[in-house]
């Protein structure tokens, strides 16, 4: 399980966390994509959400290397979705220069449902992009030496 990666401080209030990353290496060894969970919370304008996401390990690591480019370069999008309710989380580039970060979370069966959308300074994801990108790295690393 690997710590809990969150935007810098955001004066507006608006938050993304993911936290609680396991991953199951037999699951990625048999070929099996559901090999990786993990906690997304989300605040957004007074709203709040928190959904789980089930992916392949490849889906996480691909969404950290994104990220990581967006806050390198300033351009491109990071996407991630779950595969098992269809939860999705997009970061992109705004025409403003900001970071725009949009989705739709959606609790365990699919009762409720968070659509959001905030944008923040460039700054902010500087500590999630880099942490998020280095610690993944070192998993993709070790899923392929095995």
């Amino acid at each position: 399980m690997m710590e809990e990666y969150r935007l810098s401080k955001n004066n507006d209030g608006d938050n993304f966390i993911i936290r609680n990353i396991s991953i199951s290496l037999e699951d990625k060894k048999r070929g099996n994509k559901f090999n990786t969970e993990f906690e997304i919370d989300v605040v957004s304008h007074n709203y709040c959400g928190k959904s789980l996401f089930i992916v392949d390990f490849n889906d996480i690591y691909i969404f950290a290397e994104c990220l990581y480019k967006l806050n390198k370069t300033l351009s491109g999008t990071a996407l991630i979705k779950d595969l098992s309710l269809g939860s999705q989380v997009i970061f992109s580039i705004n025409r403003l220069g900001r970071i725009s970060i949009e989705g739709d979370l959606y609790s365990e069966h699919k009762e409720q449902l968070l659509k959001f959308n905030f944008d923040i300074d460039q700054t902010y994801i500087n500590d999630i992009a880099n942490n998020l990108y280095r610690d993944l790295t070192e998993w993709h690393n070790k899923i392929h030496k095995c």
